[in-house]
């Protein structure tokens, strides 16, 4: 039996989702945005693969966990009542593992076969025949589906009733029992997939991360049975030459894939530093492969290996360094300019052969076995080094994720250089960190705001929109911002929002503070009233009061002295104050919308009594 693809991946995925859903109301925009969108996209994933691969039984499944997420989300009980919920979610439960069951137990037909329609449309059916049971309400079908009947304490009130019980037991038994007798990855991942399934039905809140983890799995399963009978010989076991060809046929494109992709997403985004140094690594790696010692000689071959050493690091040190001046623009086309340069002044040099420079080049002057014959000469060690500290400092100073790209794609691409055969590899790989860290920056400027760093407005727009069940909106408006702004500047204007966006992170029970506006904010509380959140809003308040902050006098050093004066400085005190109105979901407010213009008619009472208050 494979552990990897058959244990420890499956339960890898499962902590995760655990850790998700545990920390779920203090994840970052972009990590929430990609929750709700993780369902969508393993279910289409994965039907694709199953329609392509011709796997039905891997299909019926992820449309079975998809109907059953949908049923959740639509039927909660914050969104649709107390008792249709409950019932809702036992049916799930009931049926679900019978389903899973079935798919793992059942021959392969595939989808689009008679077969497979067939199981299609006793699928279909199934939520058909559940809503029709609770429309026509037939009181011993719905009373035995949340009957309670085992010993103890198995299910406690308003949880998963004791039928949904039992079908989880009988499935996962039914399906471990087939696992021990198959021993395949299908069937083992139809059992994490119950497990998981289960997991998403008794934790509250979780349902649908479990269940598309659910379908993760069975995906991943997929991919690893197909590449399998792909790439592995049945009766030895070993690697098919199929896999060796597909794998050198992949590392050939891999280098070519991230370049055209990232000098695309450079150019869409407008991140010229990113696209340049794309470019350098791309050059770099033709000029390695071109000018190797066995396909041009030892001596061209370490020439060309010393000059890109020495040119590449500088080149990705200038980038790191450089402003932002877009690709398509007079500065960006000189920097590339300067860039497409370089490969042929060393042209020349080697052509023209100026043994000064090439000796210089090749020197070796470190103590020690810094650098065996051979291998990368001393001035590109000092050039790597040189480059590595200078945006190492960059990146302590900045903190941003593209500074760190750029660190640790000077790492590989020196790895890339002192490791035999891999340059290639090594250079592709340091232009994937920094695709990634693009894509990274460029989601993060979406949804956050770049002077407070909390959530921006769309984030927020995209959190209300899904948004159910038992929730709380505060709408916080700093007083008078219009006139600190006209008095003291845009600069002290600033700091009041820095100061008000820290304040706002600090507030307990579960907040989660975005800026939607200039002097605006909103606090959004999950599961909680707004009587229960009044206490911990007025504390916000109190705090931003008390917060009150002097700016620098004329007369004040900028450096505080080492003995500090007791006279009174000529410093102004600026005094900051916040009006809050809040609202709740409710039997009166039912969408969040709602909500949200309640608690900003809130606000507005708030600034009408007076400012510095909360209203709700």
């Amino acid at each position: 039996m494979r552990v990897v693809p058959t244990v420890i991946v499956p339960a890898c995925l499962l902590a995760l989702t655990a850790l998700a859903a545990r920390e779920s109301g203090r994840l970052p925009e972009e990590a929430a945005a990609f929750l709700r969108l993780y369902p969508w996209l393993v279910a289409t994933a994965g039907v694709l693969l199953g329609l392509w691969f011709r796997r039905g039984r891997v299909v019926l499944a992820l449309v079975a966990l998809s109907l059953a997420g949908l049923a959740l989300a639509r039927f909660a009980p914050g969104a649709a009542g107390i008792e249709v919920g409950r019932y809702a979610l036992n049916s799930v439960a009931l049926l679900l593992p019978l389903d899973l069951a079935w798919f793992a137990l059942a021959r392969e037909r595939g989808t689009l076969t008679p077969s497979g329609l067939t199981r299609l449309g006793l699928l279909a059916v199934q939520p058909a025949a559940a809503a029709f049971l609770w429309m026509s309400y037939h009181p011993g079908v719905v009373a035995w589906l949340e009957s309670r009947f085992l010993p103890g304490r198995a299910s406690p009130e308003g949880a998963v009733a004791h039928p949904a019980l039992v079908a989880y037991a009988a499935a996962l038994v039914t399906v471990g029992l087939a696992w021990a007798v198959r021993r395949t990855t299908l069937d083992a991942s139809f059992a994490w997939a119950l497990i998981a399934s289960f997991l998403g039905l008794v934790v509250a809140g979780a349902a649908i991360p479990y269940l598309a983890t659910a379908g993760l799995i069975l995906v991943v399963a997929l991919l690893e049975t197909t590449l399998s009978m792909a790439f592995r010989d049945g009766l030895t076991s070993l690697p098919s030459r199929r896999a060796f060809d597909e794998a050198v046929a992949f590392l050939r494109l891999y280098p070519w894939l991230v370049a055209t992709a990232g000098v695309l997403l450079g150019l869409w985004f407008r991140r010229g530093r990113v696209v340049l140094a794309l470019v350098a690594l791309s050059l770099a790696g033709l000029a390695l492969a071109r000018f190797a010692p066995g396909a041009a000689g030892i001596e061209v071959g370490r020439y060309a290996l010393n000059a890109v050493a020495l040119l590449l690091p500088l080149d990705l040190a200038w980038f790191a360094l450089a402003r932002e001046r877009g690709t398509l623009t007079s500065s960006g086309l000189t920097r590339l300019g300067l860039l497409a340069v370089q490969p042929a002044a060393a042209a020349f040099l080697w052509m023209s052969y100026h043994p000064g420079v090439v000796a210089s080049l090749e020197s070796r002057f470190l103590p020690g076995r810094a650098s065996p014959e051979g291998a990368v000469a001393h001035p590109a060690l000092v050039a790597y080094a040189a480059a590595l500290v200078t945006v190492g400092l960059a990146w302590a100073v900045r903190r941003t994720t593209l500074d760190a790209s750029f660190a640790w794609a000077l790492i590989a691409s020196f790895l890339g250089l002192v490791v035999a055969g891999a340059a290639t590899l090594y250079l592709a790989t340091a232009g994937l960190i920094l695709v990634v860290a693009l894509l990274e920056t460029t989601l993060s400027m979406a949804f956050r705001d770049g002077l407070t760093s909390l959530p921006s407005r769309r984030a927020f727009d995209e959190t209300v929109a899904q948004l159910s069940g038992r929730f709380a909106i505060a709408m916080v408006d700093i007083d008078h911002f219009k006139a600190v702004n006209d008095q003291h500047g845009h600069d002290v204007g600033d700091q009041v929002l820095r100061m008000v966006a820290a304040r706002l992170t600090a507030v307990r029970g579960g907040a989660r503070a975005f800026r939607v506006g200039g002097e605006e904010f909103a606090i959004l509380f999950p599961k909680r009233r707004a009587k229960e959140v009044k206490a911990e809003l007025e504390s916000l308040r109190a705090a931003v009061a008390a917060s009150g902050f002097v700016l620098r006098g004329p007369d004040r050093p900028a450096r505080k002295p080492k003995r500090a004066s007791a006279k009174p400085t000529s410093g102004v005190t600026v005094a900051v104050t916040v009006s809050i109105g809040v609202a709740e979901r409710g039997t009166r407010l039912t969408s969040p919308e709602e909500v949200v213009k309640a608690a900003d008619d809130a606000l507005y009472r708030a600034k009408r009594a007076g400012r510095d208050r909360v209203v709700g």
